[in-house]
């Protein structure tokens, strides 16, 4: 092993990297971002990706500037024998929600889904988004190689 690498705890310790505080807040670059997951045990690192990102909510979730790249940070977690999580919102979709009537979820009372605060649920029974969601996790599979998907937000809005 490298002096950068090091072995998986014996344990399974994951973490959900989806905002960029990190970086944005706290300055740290792609590399002591990874050897700080590295230096608290974390074996199992859940990302967003700028393919499929998550929308915002309670986290920032800005990519950081000055050479962010998805595919070299996730090397940088590689190198030092970490599992990297590609993270996917699922039933959690302002974007489309905004854009499509037909998104939006009816409840067994026959009213139609009120979004509150930062959460805006869709259907999941909208044959035309799972189509577009598939193809799109498809592409992050394709493009980034993760040892795993991590599906949130899959629960049926409210």
């Amino acid at each position: 092993m490298t002096p950068t690498q090091s072995a998986p705890p014996a344990r399974i310790v994951g973490v959900k990297s989806y905002g960029y505080d990190w970086a944005n807040l706290h300055g740290l670059s792609m590399a002591t971002a990874a050897d700080r997951l590295v230096s608290h045990g974390v074996g199992w690192v859940l990302v967003q990706n700028d393919l499929d990102p998550l929308p915002g909510s309670a986290v920032d979730q800005r990519p950081p500037g000055g050479g962010y790249d998805d595919r070299a940070f996730r090397e940088l977690l590689r190198d030092r024998g970490r599992t990297v999580l590609e993270s996917t919102s699922v039933f959690f979709a302002p974007d489309e929600f905004a854009a499509r009537r037909s998104s939006r979820p009816v409840g067994s009372d026959g009213r139609v889904f009120t979004p509150f605060g930062w959460y805006v649920g869709i259907c999941p029974s909208d044959p035309v988004y799972l189509a577009r969601k598939a193809e799109r996790i498809a592409e992050v599979v394709e493009r980034f190689d993760p040892d795993g998907i991590f599906v949130s937000f899959i629960r049926f809005p409210g």
